[in-house]
Formats: C-alpha cells, sequence, structure tokens
C-alpha cells in the first residue's frame, strides 16, 4: 500500500513538473512571437527589459564613436576640433570603464550580491560620459549640430544608452532579491528618472539625441511586456525543497496587472521623451 501511495505521489509530481514545463515552453514561444530574444526564464530578466531590436543601436555607437575617433586623429584643423579636446579625457575614461563591465558581467557577479558591481560600473561611466558631453556644451554654451554633431551626438548617444543599461542592471539586481512591489516601484522610478534627464537635456541644452535615445529604450521596454516566468529547473531531483524555491520565486514576480501598469507608463516616458526631442531640434 505504502508502495502504491509513493508511486502515485510521484506520478503527481511527475505530471506536475510537465505542466510547469509546458507553461514555460509557452511563454518562450511567445517571446519568440513577439521577437524578444531574452527568455521569459532568462535570470536577466526584470520589468524594465527592452525587446531585443533595441540593442542594434550599439552599432550606431560604435560606428559614430569609430568616425568621431579618425577625425579627431587624421582631420586636425576641422571646425569641432575644439570640442574634441574638450570632450576627449572623459571620453577615454568611459571606454576603460566599458572594458571594466565587460570583465564584471561574468559567472563571478551572478550572485545577488555581487551583480549591482555591474550597474555600478555602468553608473560611474554614465558619469563619465554625462561630463564629456558636458564639457563639448562649454565650448559654445548650445547645441550646434553643424558644429559640434561628429563629438556631441556619438557621445550623447553613448551616455544615454548607458544610462539606460545601468537602469538595466540595477532593476535585474532588484528581481532577484526584491518583492514585487519593490520591483515595480522601482522600475516606474527608472523610467521616471530617464525622463526626467531627457526633459533637462532639451529644456536647458538643446540636446535631441539624449531624449530620443530614451524614447527608443523606453518604447522597447514597452514592446516587451516585462513578463516573466520562474527560472527554476524542469527535472525534480531535490523534490519539496525546488517546489518551495521556485513557488517563492513566482511571489516575487509582479503581477500580470502589475506588469501592465508598468509598461503603460514606460510607453508614456517613452512618448514624453520624444516630444523632448522634437522641442529640441525645433528651437
Amino acid at each position: 500500500m505504502a508502495k502504491e501511495m509513493k508511486e502515485a505521489q510521484e506520478e503527481e509530481k511527475k505530471n506536475k513538473e510537465d505542466a510547469d514545463a509546458d507553461v514555460d515552453e509557452k511563454n518562450d514561444a511567445n517571446a519568440t512571437k513577439n521577437k524578444n530574444t531574452i527568455r521569459r526564464t532568462s535570470k536577466y530578466r526584470s520589468l524594465f527589459t527592452p525587446a531585443g531590436y533595441a540593442f542594434a543601436i550599439w552599432g550606431f555607437i560604435f560606428t559614430s564613436e569609430f568616425v568621431f575617433a579618425m577625425r579627431s586623429m587624421f582631420f586636425t584643423n576641422t571646425k569641432d576640433e575644439a570640442f574634441a579636446a574638450n570632450a576627449t579625457g572623459y571620453f577615454a575614461l568611459a571606454n576603460v570603464l566599458q572594458s571594466v563591465w565587460c570583465f564584471t558581467f561574468r559567472e563571478w557577479t551572478e550572485k545577488p550580491r555581487r551583480h549591482w558591481i555591474n550597474a555600478f560600473v555602468l553608473g560611474v561611466e554614465a558619469l563619465a560620459l554625462w561630463s564629456s558631453k558636458e564639457k563639448v556644451f562649454e565650448v559654445n554654451g548650445r547645441f550646434a549640430l553643424a558644429e559640434s554633431g561628429f563629438v556631441s551626438v556619438p557621445i550623447r548617444t553613448h551616455f544615454a544608452w548607458i544610462l539606460c543599461a545601468c537602469g538595466i542592471n540595477a532593476n535585474t539586481v532588484l528581481a532577484k532579491i526584491g518583492s514585487a512591489s519593490a520591483q515595480v516601484v522601482t522600475a516606474i522610478g527608472t523610467a521616471v528618472l530617464a525622463t526626467s534627464v531627457g526633459a533637462y537635456s532639451s529644456f536647458y541644452r538643446g540636446d535631441a539625441v539624449t531624449p530620443s535615445v530614451f524614447a527608443w529604450a523606453l518604447y522597447a521596454i514597452h514592446k516587451d511586456g516585462g513578463y516573466r516566468a520562474p527560472s527554476g529547473s524542469r527535472s525534480s531531483s531535490s523534490g519539496d525543497k525546488k517546489d518551495k524555491n521556485k513557488d517563492a520565486e513566482k511571489e516575487c514576480i509582479p503581477s500580470e496587472k502589475q506588469t501592465k501598469r508598468f509598461t503603460d507608463i514606460a510607453r508614456m516616458c517613452a512618448i514624453a521623451n520624444l516630444l523632448f526631442a522634437a522641442k529640441a531640434l525645433l528651437s
């Protein structure tokens, strides 16, 4: 009798695991359908995760910075020479920090108590790029695309995207250790912070690039949908302990209502940043 009960319990557990696997596969299928490259069960997901296409911006960043570097090296009598001279110090520091981040984004920082290192490095890099673009602004006190576009556009684009990346990393940390409510509040705060920086850049620096990048990132976050699924393994070798861990993880995942509320706010912030960019271009 005891043997039969044990077999029945094992069969019930196996059926539950198969059902969970089906849910995970459905989530992943929806992610593929929506062109999201980050799986719903990925350990790097959070509410503040953009759709995969958003990362294509790196192509523009590296291409524009390559042009900036080549002009600085071989065309020393151009009109933007003074802009490049002012920006170079902090820009070089930012690239060093970019390399440091590549070293820190490894398995040894995946634990919650170390994962903050990635966000910290990106935050310092964003500060360096901010300082670099402010140095460009100091040359003539306004954003002049015709005079400094080869210098300021790549730096401003890089700055805005790195600030978004810092937000992505910070929200990923909280997704591992924070409650669902804390994750929602932090994600909304990150979107509002980006929008505030976009407003400042537009109204006080005549900068259309920074809010444009924020609009790109925030709309990609809206398109992603923000939904997550527990990342627990589909095989069960540790019994009830694994089930409890997965249940605890589910409790820390924001509900569909909370997620929808945030993605709607992200879309509104994206629209606001587009308006800020338009205002800077038309000024």
